[in-house]
């Protein structure tokens, strides 16, 4: 049944823009357009979309719980003293209480949201869409809407995959409802969200294993990836590449015995969990649009599209986690949807997404690893690998001493075109606050900084975010770039 949040009798009937979906990209570019001017319309089932906020919001509380355990052990190293039963596994059932607080902010997110000015909100209904773009109510086939403009963003939730015993597995949205997770975990996916959650686990002190059909993400960098990973590994995680789970079985003793395959080398193994997550890529039903009508063109679920998102049809274009090509980076999309407005609505035009827009983060349990602009993969197929210059190099940071943390796999880099004054294309850090850092780093990169710049920078000391000025050894040298004795 449909809910209208605006009211009947004064509703348009043509608008300038109608958002089909409720994304968090689809919704900052509905705002972005009401702002502008637009006459805008969202089509959306917000239960979806405050059922993802408050996913991602546990996770996070999940993560930062992992987080404080560690913090818990390094402080013994600063002579704090205090029970070893602090450090028993932690109990989701806490976390149960907080949920209820993030229930609420993300429904007063959400309702701050809807009480914007110049968007109607049309909720928990079934669509038909159709061309010239007009959106028809299946429940009221009188009430269809017509726009200058759609946009396709509808939200992507995790699924479970097409195996056998797969639902005696949990989902990321089944934590929220558990009181407490001590035990063997398997998590299936090779993600930033499946390796920040195994990440979570490992801090907790839990076993925890990782399979993945692929590789690990593949919208990082390669090297820094495969550092990152290593400091996964060093601190417990078992990692299976190239590997498919072939079914789920229940024991005897109400675990869960998983097979699985590896593809480089078809060999069969088969292991015992307590439990089992599946954390895949978001999945995305476009068959719940019935696009049918629109005769959109689709790809294997997924919606092809233009540099300026623009699908196969005129004026109807696609967002967030249905595209083709999609980050799956919550923050680049909902920058994409604010640049998509823009597109659409400025005279000038807009470049939907800019090479120094690219930035990223996923966390982990002695160093984070976050960039901003090209990975050095993507500047080499760009560019070629004569016209780069990447300076790279190990650092420590002050807190690792004391706290006896191991510091082998703190590295920087920064990617720098040759052919232009050494402009910086990308940089990159595994650390801590990596994230932090990249966020004032992105700035200055879009302002089109030079390495001689940063060269030339006075650090704050001492603060991690230094060390991006005072490195100077290239790759291109053959130097090592190791921390020498006198310095750690």
């Amino acid at each position: 049944m449909m809910k209208r949040i605006c009211e009947f009798d004064k509703r348009p009937r043509d608008y300038n823009l109608i958002v089909v979906g409720g994304s968090p990209p689809g919704l900052a570019c509905a705002k972005k357009a009401a702002s502008l001017g637009a006459n805008v319309a969202v089509f959306a089932n917000l239960s979806n979309t405050e059922e993802v906020l408050q996913q991602e919001m546990f996770l996070e509380m999940l993560y930062h719980a992992g987080k404080h355990r560690t913090l818990l052990k390094e402080a013994q190293n600063y002579s704090w003293k205090f029970g070893l039963h602090l450090l028993k596994p932690v109990l989701l059932q806490k976390l149960q209480e907080l949920k209820k607080v993030t229930r609420e902010k993300c429904k007063k997110r959400l309702e701050c949201f809807l009480d914007k000015k110049r968007i109607d909100y049309y909720v928990n209904c079934k669509l038909i869409l159709g061309y010239p773009i007009t959106v028809a109510v299946s429940d009221y086939p009188e009430d269809f809407f017509t726009s200058t403009y759609m946009v396709l963003a509808p939200i992507g939730t995790y699924e479970y995959p097409d195996i056998y015993g797969a639902k005696l597995g949990l989902l990321p949205k089944d934590l929220m409802e558990m009181e407490q997770i001590d035990g063997n975990i398997l998590i299936a996916g090779g993600g930033s969200d499946a390796l920040e959650l195994a990440s979570s686990f490992i801090q907790m002190g839990q076993s925890t294993t990782l399979i993945s059909r692929s590789g690990v993400t593949s919208c990082f960098d390669d090297q820094m990836m495969t550092l990152y990973v290593k400091t996964l590994m060093e601190n417990g995680l078992k990692l299976f590449l190239k590997t498919i789970i072939k079914c789920l079985k229940k024991t005897e003793d109400n675990k869960i015995q998983v097979e699985y395959i590896t593809l480089s080398k078809s060999w069969k193994g088969c292991q015992i969990f307590d439990y089992v997550i599946f954390v895949e890529k978001p999945f995305v039903n476009l068959k719940r649009l019935k696009l049918q009508k629109l005769n959109l063109k689709t790809i294997f679920n997924t919606i092809p599209t233009n540099k300026e998102l623009e699908t196969n049809i005129r004026n109807v274009f696609a967002i967030g986690p249905a595209l083709q090509h999609s980050t799956f980076n919550r923050g680049v999309d909902i920058q994409m949807g604010k640049n998509l407005a823009r597109h659409l609505f400025l005279s000038r035009k807009i470049e939907i997404l800019e090479i120094n827009d690219k930035t990223g983060v996923i966390r982990g349990p002695i160093v984070d690893y976050s960039f901003t602009g090209l990975t050095e993969n993507a500047a080499t197929l760009l560019y070629g690998a004569d016209n780069l210059e990447v300076y790279h190099g190990y650092y420590k940071p002050t807190e690792y001493g004391i706290a006896k943390k191991s510091h082998d796999y703190c590295y920087l880099k920064i990617i720098c075109l040759k052919t232009k004054d050494e402009l910086v294309i990308g940089m990159h850090i595994l650390g801590p606050y990596a994230a932090t850092i990249m966020q004032g780093y992105t700035a200055a990169m879009r302002s089109g900084v030079t390495y001689s710049r940063l060269a030339n920078l006075a650090g704050i000391f001492p603060t991690v975010a230094r060390e991006f000025t005072l490195v100077n050894i290239t790759k291109r040298s053959g130097v090592e770039p190791k921390l020498q004795s006198c310095c750690s």
